[in-house]
């Protein structure tokens, strides 16, 4: 196998994450890979191990954990070119493809070159505030707007390229991508969509009005929420369950495709197959 350099993000609260770190890189090393681990970790990653917040020069990126440890790296300052291995130490693992017991073959695969590139479109997002940014963010998965735990249902607007869409009284609403079809959006009562059919879901959350159901808009699409309900801190946004903020009257949210695709390693993956596993169906 041609010299090859990985570096390594995980997830520091995984059980036994120190001893399943310890069986990848193993197997790293028996193939005569490099590896690195992501510096921006807990103190005993970064004194144990060689790390680096240098993220751009690689041949691939290695996550350990599960979807969630994949979502993360979209805050890091990656480079987008470099493909990702996902190795599954969760429950679900919609993304997160292959169990550790898997790398080795894995290896073999990407090594022959028989492995394929899976491209994953992503949201990018501005919240607007007095018609100045005030945050940014990306999400591989959705971007929910909810109201707070105690607050009235909220209401709020959404144009599609200028186009009127509609005025909401809702619990929320997530605009998601196909890939976080099979996320939070399902739970809502949202579609699932393949992952190569690019387009913005809007599900809204538990809708005053029956009629308002989920819509599918094309991917060139440029869609903006105008956030309504008078009172402050009665909703929030957040991206990939991660990261958010809270929003004011007249906030705006400004959503459209990131210029870049996140590349995830593909071998033996059968789409329809995970559905039937993951979500339980015929069982």
């Amino acid at each position: 196998m041609p010299q090859m350099k990985c570096i390594i993000f995980l997830n520091p609260r995984k059980p036994n994450i120190i001893t399943r770190l310890h069986e990848l890189t193993d197997t790293l090393e028996s193939y005569g890979i490099n590896w690195i681990i992501d510096g921006t970790l807990p103190t005993e990653f970064r004194e144990n191990y060689p790390t680096t917040t240098d993220f751009r020069h690689c041949d691939y990126y290695l996550t350990l954990g599960g979807d969630g440890t994949l979502l993360s790296i979209l805050r890091k300052k990656i480079n987008f070119s470099v493909p990702i291995i996902p190795i599954n130490l969760g429950y679900l693992g919609f993304m997160a493809y292959y169990s550790l017991e898997q790398l080795a073959p894995l290896l073999e695969v990407i090594a022959e070159g028989k492995h394929h590139i899976e491209k994953r479109g992503i949201l990018e997002i501005n919240l607007l505030r007095e018609e100045k940014v005030i945050r940014q963010f990306r999400a591989l998965n959705d971007l929910v707007m909810a109201k707070s735990s105690l607050s009235k249902l909220i209401t709020f607007e959404i144009f599609a390229d200028e186009h009127y869409v509609n005025c909401y009284r809702a619990d929320g609403i997530i605009i998601a991508t196909p890939t976080g079809s099979t996320a939070h959006s399902l739970s809502a009562g949202g579609p699932i969509v393949h992952p190569s059919k690019e387009s913005f879901i809007l599900t809204p959350i538990c809708p005053h009005t029956l009629s308002n159901r989920p819509i599918l808009l094309p991917w060139r699409s440029k869609i903006r929420i105008h956030y309504l309900s008078p009172l402050p801190h009665q909703a929030s946004i957040t991206a990939d369950g991660q990261v958010g903020n809270t929003l004011l009257p007249n906030d705006e949210i400004m959503i459209k495709r990131y210029h870049k695709k996140l590349r995830i390693v593909s071998w033996n993956v059968n789409y329809y197959k995970i559905l039937r596993s993951k979500l339980n169906w015929g069982a």
